[in-house]
């Protein structure tokens, strides 16, 4: 990959007209990388792009708001699922009710703010609205089994593990115990 000063050179020379194999040979790189980048199709490295790869708070230790993810774990274990798509893209599918509108709005909200870089849309069905949102990284925020698990069979709860939610329990300020009624 070449250094994005060249790249921004060449994409000027280009903008000034400067013909694609003149701009390969006072760049020192080949047409087709000058073609490459002037279609937009170059990996970039920095800037909005690679802000937009920094998506995940568990991969890239992106701070998270945990009331949300709270919230939207909830949602998922209630009434929700992942899809594993093409090109490793998972979908994260919360099926609310056409009766509360406040309860796909809220679950928009929460999915924009668990994962701001990923688009959420409402898909309507029968008596539902299917809230959705794509990403690479839904599964690493709301995985509960290895990846081998479905082989095995096997949870990846270990002894001494802790979960996220039990990292967002102790954190969370008050007493999120669950009383039990008639334990002596």
């Amino acid at each position: 990959m070449h250094p994005q000063a060249i790249v921004d050179a060449a994409l000027r020379l280009s903008a000034i007209g400067i013909l694609d194999k003149e701009n390969a040979l006072i760049c020192g790189v080949s047409v087709a990388a000058i073609r490459h980048w002037r279609a937009g199709r170059r990996r970039v490295a920095s800037g909005r792009a690679a802000a937009r790869r920094i998506t995940c708070p568990r991969c890239h230790a992106r701070p998270m708001d945990e009331s949300s993810y709270a919230y939207l774990l909830g949602l998922y274990l209630g009434d929700g699922h992942i899809v594993h798509g093409p090109r490793d893209v998972y979908v994260l599918a919360i099926a609310c009710s056409d009766d509360w509108p406040g309860l796909m709005a809220a679950a928009r909200q929460a999915m924009a703010a668990v994962m701001p870089t990923s688009s959420v849309c409402g898909v309507k069905q029968t008596g539902c609205t299917m809230i959705k949102s794509y990403s690479k990284h839904w599964a690493c925020l709301f995985r509960s089994m290895d990846q081998d698990a479905s082989i095995s069979g096997k949870s990846s709860w270990r002894p001494g593990k802790k979960s996220s939610c039990e990292n967002i329990r102790e954190n969370s300020p008050g007493d999120c115990s669950i009383p039990t009624a008639g334990v002596a």
